[in-house]
């Protein structure tokens, strides 16, 4: 069984675009989607057992956040179940464990919470040239 995988509440992109992405990766390699998963916090990844597979769109689209991804591809991986990435091009027979996705997270997660950190601090230092009060106001 090949399930196609759709997050239900994306920022950025619509069930319709993921859906599509989804068939147009299927298609590609030689895969038939037989049935769609759509979740919010992953209660019909459940459904999915060893030596079936799951496609989905985009890792954006398999958790909201760093816990529900590593979640699910905990899941899978513990499960033995294949599992595509149509934009990420990833593919889980390439042999990557659990443990080394899981520090690439991590390693995101720290980049991109330095980057926000250090754009904030660029604003207050900008605000703080121009004279601005930071904070409450006297």
């Amino acid at each position: 069984m090949i399930y196609g995988m759709i997050l239900t509440e994306h920022n950025l992109l619509s069930r319709q675009e993921q859906h599509n992405g989804v068939v147009d990766f299927a298609e590609k390699n030689g895969l038939k989607i037989d049935s769609f998963l759509s979740y919010r916090d992953m209660p019909d990844i459940g459904r999915v057992k060893q030596g079936d597979s799951v496609v989905f769109y985009a890792w954006s689209c398999v958790g909201k956040t760093r816990l529900q991804l590593k979640k699910v591809i905990g899941y899978l991986l513990e499960n033995k179940i294949n599992f595509y990435s149509a934009t990420g091009k990833y593919n889980a027979a390439t042999g990557a464990d659990f443990n080394q996705l899981s520090h690439a997270f991590d390693l995101y997660e720290d980049i991109r919470f330095n980057f926000i950190s250090d754009k904030n601090q660029g604003a207050i230092k900008r605000r703080i040239a121009r004279g601005k009060t930071i904070g409450r106001c006297p």
